[in-house]
C-alpha cells in the first residue's frame, strides 16, 4: 500500500512539473500573414492580425493550436514513457 501511495505522489509531482514545463513552451506561428503566440497550456499570449479579416485570424489560431497540440503530445508521451506507461 505504501508503494502505491509513493507512486501516486510521484505521478502527481510529474504532472505538476509537466504543467510548468508546458507553460514555458512557447510557440509562435505565422499563417496567412497573422502571427499567433501561445504556450503549451494553450494560453494565447499574442495576436498580430495586421488588419486581416476574422476568417484569417481564426485560421491562424487553429493552425497554432494544432501545432502546439503536437508539441504537448510529444512531451506527454515522453513523460508517460518515463513512468513505464507507453502508449
Amino acid at each position: 500500500m505504501f508503494d502505491q501511495m509513493k507512486k501516486l505522489n510521484e505521478m502527481r509531482k510529474n504532472a505538476q512539473n509537466l504543467q510548468k514545463e508546458l507553460e514555458m513552451e512557447i510557440l509562435e506561428v505565422t499563417h496567412k500573414g497573422i502571427t499567433v503566440k501561445l504556450n503549451g497550456n494553450m494560453d494565447y499570449l499574442a495576436l498580430d492580425s495586421a488588419g486581416n479579416d476574422d476568417e484569417a485570424i481564426v485560421d491562424a489560431i487553429n493552425e497554432a493550436s494544432k501545432k502546439m497540440k503536437k508539441v504537448v503530445e510529444k512531451k506527454m508521451r515522453g513523460r508517460l514513457g518515463e513512468l513505464g506507461l507507453n502508449f
